[in-house]
């Protein structure tokens, strides 16, 4: 459960920062590290509901899995 977390995590964090980066990259903000800056910063709101969609998803996703998998690894009983 724990790697799972950390996964949740680190997906948000870095999806958080390639993504700002680029937005900033592109001009969106001004091309100097204070502008690098508020880029982060305003998007910082963004990075909780990031963490907590990843979270429920995760949840969803692996949890099928696992029902899937004992499902289909448990013998039938005749």
């Amino acid at each position: 459960m724990r790697r799972y977390s950390l996964a949740v995590v680190t997906g948000a964090v870095v999806f958080f920062l390639v993504s700002n980066f680029s937005v900033w990259l592109v001009g969106m903000y001004p091309p100097t590290s204070a502008g690098l800056v508020q880029c982060y910063v305003n998007g910082l709101p963004y990075l909780g509901t990031a963490i907590v969609a990843n979270a429920f998803y995760s949840l969803v996703l692996f949890g099928l899995h696992t029902q899937i998998d004992r499902e289909h690894l448990t013998p039938a009983v005749v």
